[in-house]
């Protein structure tokens, strides 16, 4: 269900107003903490802010980080180091 609203300022702050329809989609209520992620294919995703949940994906997104870096450090060393020639 598309949905079509104005971006509003409030404050310092831009707001959109989520349809009575849109919370129930979410199940959430007045008080709630939406839980907004940027994804790779540009979209921003809503969901309900669970602690144990942002915890998990905290986790995730420094394991991940550190995976990057050590494949990062390894293509370095693969461009200093010569590698022995392989045994046939």
């Amino acid at each position: 269900m598309p949905m079509r609203d104005k971006i509003r300022k409030v404050g310092d702050s831009s707001v959109v107003t989520l349809t009575a329809e849109l919370l129930a989609l979410l199940d959430a209520k007045d008080g709630d903490m939406p839980y907004v992620m940027h994804a790779d294919d540009g979209k921003l995703n809503i969901e309900l802010y669970h602690p144990e949940v942002a915890a998990t994906l905290e986790a995730a997104e420094i394991v991940m980080g550190q995976n990057r870096t050590r494949a990062e450090r390894s293509r370095e060393l693969a461009c200093v180091v010569p590698c022995p020639s392989r045994l046939d």
